[in-house]
């Protein structure tokens, strides 16, 4: 719920930014149920995409809200944690903020 407000309150007067669900379930039952509570993009279940971007960015625990620039660049593993403790004002950050390194593998 917090990230669903945090999302809506962003991009309440101009879509700022868009989160993508890369979902893990194991059941598409599952992955659908969460899906129709979300306001935001999702790859497909099971896509061919998910294993690799789960390995790229070692993801080993769920949820796991990664930041990326408008260039691709990524700039924070924390993303929620980041909410949790900043509120909106974590976004704001987020626009300061140097991606971690200019090395082209951690580019989405």
């Amino acid at each position: 719920k917090l990230l669903i407000e945090f999302y809506n309150e962003i991009n309440r007067d101009k879509h700022k930014m868009e989160i993508v669900l890369i979902p893990l379930d194991n059941e598409e039952e599952e992955f659908k149920k969460h899906i129709n509570k979300m306001p935001w993009a999702t790859l497909p279940f099971n896509d061919s995409k998910i294993k690799e971007i789960v390995a790229k960015y070692s993801i080993t625990s769920i949820p796991k809200l990664l930041i990326f620039n408008n260039q691709g660049k990524k700039i924070s593993m924390e993303g929620r944690k980041e909410i949790g403790i900043k509120g909106y004002s974590a976004f704001n950050l987020w626009l300061q903020t140097s991606p971690l390194d200019d090395n082209l593998e951690n580019t989405i």
